[in-house]
């Protein structure tokens, strides 16, 4: 399911450039398959915690309840970001150049924390895992700056208000995916210290991890500067 939620993901970024027809159907067929993993894996998970388990079964359970919601939604993310390269396609839309050098930084950052957070799940990975949280900030506060770029560029005429809605709706897929990484990358950090909430964990990595710091330093660097 996570590979399945990734890869499509990853083809609905790449067929902003790159519009396929068979692409299109498999990202839709992912979102299908996905949806169906999310039922029977949710409900045999259900039933399996009507017996006695562990504090570590326990955890594992509620662990991997939460993360089949997160590529669940993924999943539907992909297939909004492919009908976001559908209407570009069908209407003639494109971007000013500013906009899509910015729109492919954010592109790239997104991919990248998919990829962290698909390695901190299948791999339990919390090196991995420890790199999601820094660079999800990153995307949000990209995420405004896109914003106050794209303003000026329509105060400034150089941008239709029919671009701008598929901007809009482009970026905001784009920091929600970053949300959902952040959760998966979450639980795996979660279940690494059965004492932390997911709250807490993520709280105590802002706060106390000097590793932190200079993970978002990094990623300041290579996407906002």
């Amino acid at each position: 399911m996570a590979d399945i939620a990734t890869n499509a993901l990853r083809d609905s970024i790449t067929s902003l450039a790159d519009y396929d027809s068979q692409k299109a159907k498999s990202i839709r067929d992912a979102e299908d398959k996905t949806d169906h993993y999310e039922d029977i894996i949710g409900s045999y998970l259900v039933k399996l915690s009507t017996n006695k388990l562990s504090d570590r079964e326990s955890s594992e359970v509620s662990k991997i309840l939460k993360i089949i919601g997160d590529y669940e939604r993924i999943s539907d993310h992909a297939v909004n970001i492919l009908e976001s390269a559908e209407e570009l396609r069908d209407k003639g839309i494109s971007f000013t150049d500013d906009a899509k050098s910015e729109i492919d930084r954010m592109y790239d950052a997104t991919l990248e924390i998919v990829y962290l957070s698909h390695k901190a799940f299948t791999e339990h990975d919390l090196e991995a895992a420890g790199c999601v949280e820094p660079l999800e900030q990153i995307i949000d506060e990209f995420k405004e700056h896109l914003r106050s770029q794209h303003i000026m560029r329509l105060r400034q005429g150089n941008c239709s208000i029919e671009a701008g809605f598929v901007w809009s709706d482009l970026i905001t897929n784009l920091e929600r995916v970053s949300d959902h990484c952040s959760n998966i990358a979450g639980c795996v950090l979660e279940e690494n210290d059965l004492d932390l909430s997911l709250h807490k964990s993520i709280r105590a990595l802002k706060s106390d991890n000097e590793n932190y710091r200079k993970l978002y330093a990094t990623y300041s660097e290579k996407y906002l500067a």
